[in-house]
């Protein structure tokens, strides 16, 4: 049995990260909501806390929205909640918060108790969870944009069981397949939400460029008369 290696074009790992806990509760639209059902789904979980009478939560939801907009078009793993803090505000308050700020993600009112389970402090404060369970808060929209991008990059990597021995090698915005040359296979990538961005028969040490591509996941498979013999993921950030 040999093994498939992925190489990450890059790789980064956010320090004093800590374990999160599970929770589950119901959104305001009755819709429940169990962080490690998302987790085990391969989702980077980003949990906004805020309040309705939060002047930068109010301000500041624009940007958010345009960060959480911009991960759905790339069909990148992320999932965002808004949780209310305040333990003295219902979820009419946070119907108001996500009604005036055209919130398109669930929105989870009464969430004190998830808030002393985060130790949330202060508010905005936005929490990065990846998928094994681990950690980072942050305080604004940039820096918890820029620990998403890390997230992505960090679970970007597969171990795969094949059939024969090759390995594909990503350097830079390239891919190898260190093949013999007299192989031929057909690459297959997409991007997290399923769609193909390319579909290439490669030989043996034949290099293809991914430049092209936006930053996020992307799932490959390895073909060869009509059989999948290799797949796993690519991580790619710019």
């Amino acid at each position: 049995m040999r093994i498939l290696t992925l190489l990450l074009i890059a790789f980064s790992i956010s320090v004093n990260a800590q374990t999160a806990t599970n929770f589950n509760i119901d959104d305001i639209d009755n819709v429940n909501r169990d962080l490690f059902t998302e987790l085990d789904n391969g989702n980077i979980v980003v949990l906004k806390f805020f309040t309705n009478w939060c002047s930068i939560c109010n301000n500041t939801a624009d940007e958010v929205v345009a960060i959480y907009n911009g991960y759905q078009t790339n069909g990148d793993p992320v999932v965002f909640w808004a949780l209310d803090r305040d333990q003295n505000e219902t979820n009419v308050h946070a119907t108001t918060y996500r009604d005036n700020n055209s919130i398109p993600f669930p929105v989870i009112g009464e969430a004190y108790p998830i808030a002393q389970q985060f130790n949330v402090v202060y508010q905005p404060e936005y929490y990065i969870v990846r998928p094994d369970r681990s950690y980072v808060k942050r305080t604004n929209y940039s820096s918890m944009n820029t620990a998403v991008d890390e997230a992505l990059a960090s679970i970007a990597t597969g171990i795969n069981d094949v059939s024969k021995e090759l390995e594909i090698v990503l350097a830079g915005s390239n891919i190898t397949w260190n093949a013999d040359n007299s192989e031929l296979a057909t690459i297959v990538i997409t991007d997290a939400s399923g769609r193909e961005v390319l579909n290439q028969v490669v030989s043996g040490q034949q290099t293809v460029s991914i430049n092209d591509f936006n930053a996020g996941v992307y799932l490959y498979t390895m073909e060869q008369d009509g059989k999948i013999f290799s797949s796993g993921k690519i991580g790619l950030i710019k």
